[in-house]
Protein backbone atom coordinates (compact mmCIF):
# COMPACT_ATOMS: atom_id res chain seq x y z
CA UNK A 1 0.00 0.00 0.00
CA UNK A 2 1.24 3.47 -0.87
CA UNK A 3 1.61 6.18 1.74
CA UNK A 4 0.10 9.66 1.91
CA UNK A 5 1.39 12.53 4.03
CA UNK A 6 0.93 16.26 4.28
CA UNK A 7 -0.03 19.29 6.28
CA UNK A 8 -2.57 22.09 5.99
CA UNK A 9 -1.19 25.37 7.26
CA UNK A 10 2.28 26.89 7.11
CA UNK A 11 4.68 24.15 5.94
CA UNK A 12 8.41 24.59 6.50
CA UNK A 13 10.49 23.24 3.59
CA UNK A 14 11.99 20.38 5.64
CA UNK A 15 8.66 18.92 6.85
CA UNK A 16 7.53 17.15 3.67
CA UNK A 17 10.85 15.38 2.99
CA UNK A 18 10.88 14.22 6.63
CA UNK A 19 7.31 12.89 6.34
CA UNK A 20 8.16 11.05 3.11
CA UNK A 21 11.27 9.56 4.72
CA UNK A 22 9.07 8.18 7.52
CA UNK A 23 7.01 6.24 4.95
CA UNK A 24 9.93 5.21 2.72
CA UNK A 25 8.95 1.55 3.16
CA UNK A 26 5.75 2.24 1.17
CA UNK A 27 7.48 2.34 -2.22
CA UNK A 28 10.39 3.46 -4.33
CA UNK A 29 8.94 6.65 -5.84
CA UNK A 30 7.58 9.81 -4.33
CA UNK A 31 5.71 12.82 -5.62
CA UNK A 32 4.85 16.10 -3.95
CA UNK A 33 2.56 19.04 -4.42
CA UNK A 34 2.81 22.34 -2.57
CA UNK A 35 1.00 25.64 -2.51
CA UNK A 36 0.51 28.44 -0.02
CA UNK A 37 -0.93 26.85 3.13
CA UNK A 38 -0.75 23.19 2.02
CA UNK A 39 1.76 20.52 1.11
CA UNK A 40 1.25 16.81 0.41
CA UNK A 41 3.34 13.88 -0.66
CA UNK A 42 2.76 10.34 -1.86
CA UNK A 43 5.17 7.42 -1.67
CA UNK A 44 4.36 4.53 -4.04
CA UNK A 45 5.75 1.76 -6.23
CA UNK A 46 6.91 3.57 -9.35
CA UNK A 47 6.39 0.86 -11.94
CA UNK A 48 2.74 0.17 -11.03
CA UNK A 49 0.42 2.13 -13.36
CA UNK A 50 -2.51 1.82 -10.96
CA UNK A 51 -1.00 3.64 -7.98
CA UNK A 52 -1.81 7.21 -7.05
CA UNK A 53 0.13 10.42 -7.27
CA UNK A 54 -0.29 14.14 -6.89
CA UNK A 55 -1.72 16.71 -9.25
CA UNK A 56 -2.98 20.22 -9.59
CA UNK A 57 -6.35 20.84 -11.20
CA UNK A 58 -6.05 22.52 -14.57
CA UNK A 59 -8.54 25.17 -13.51
CA UNK A 60 -6.76 25.81 -10.18
CA UNK A 61 -9.75 24.49 -8.20
CA UNK A 62 -7.52 22.38 -6.04
CA UNK A 63 -4.60 20.09 -5.42
CA UNK A 64 -4.92 16.33 -5.03
CA UNK A 65 -2.82 13.65 -3.38
CA UNK A 66 -3.94 10.06 -3.91
CA UNK A 67 -2.26 7.04 -2.31
CA UNK A 68 -3.15 3.40 -2.69
CA UNK A 69 -3.91 1.08 -5.53
CA UNK A 70 -6.77 1.01 -7.96
CA UNK A 71 -7.80 -2.42 -9.16
CA UNK A 72 -8.17 -1.61 -12.83
CA UNK A 73 -7.21 0.95 -15.40
CA UNK A 74 -10.79 2.23 -15.31
CA UNK A 75 -10.12 3.64 -11.85
CA UNK A 76 -7.32 5.99 -12.83
CA UNK A 77 -6.13 8.91 -10.75
CA UNK A 78 -8.16 11.12 -13.09
CA UNK A 79 -11.35 9.23 -12.17
CA UNK A 80 -10.47 9.47 -8.48
CA UNK A 81 -10.17 13.23 -8.88
CA UNK A 82 -13.51 13.35 -10.69
CA UNK A 83 -15.13 11.34 -7.90
CA UNK A 84 -13.83 13.84 -5.35
CA UNK A 85 -15.46 16.61 -7.40
CA UNK A 86 -18.84 15.12 -8.20
CA UNK A 87 -19.30 12.40 -5.56
CA UNK A 88 -19.82 9.63 -8.15
CA UNK A 89 -17.69 6.70 -6.97
CA UNK A 90 -19.29 4.13 -9.34
CA UNK A 91 -16.21 3.89 -11.58
CA UNK A 92 -13.68 3.65 -8.76
CA UNK A 93 -12.49 0.26 -7.50
CA UNK A 94 -9.51 -0.08 -5.20
CA UNK A 95 -7.90 0.52 -1.84
CA UNK A 96 -6.78 4.10 -1.56
CA UNK A 97 -6.85 7.37 0.34
CA UNK A 98 -7.24 10.77 -1.24
CA UNK A 99 -6.84 14.33 -0.02
CA UNK A 100 -7.94 17.47 -1.84
CA UNK A 101 -6.94 21.01 -0.90
CA UNK A 102 -9.15 23.81 -2.20
CA UNK A 103 -7.16 27.03 -1.81
CA UNK A 104 -10.06 29.38 -2.52
CA UNK A 105 -11.89 28.16 0.59
CA UNK A 106 -8.87 26.77 2.51
CA UNK A 107 -10.71 23.43 2.70
CA UNK A 108 -9.09 20.01 3.05
CA UNK A 109 -11.26 16.99 2.18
Amino acid sequence: MSGLCGHAGPVPEHWLPAMLAAIAHRGDTDATVRTLGFAAGVRHVGDDPHTGGVSKAADDRGLWAIAGRTHSAKASAHKLQAALDDGDWSTVDGSFAAARWQPDTATLT
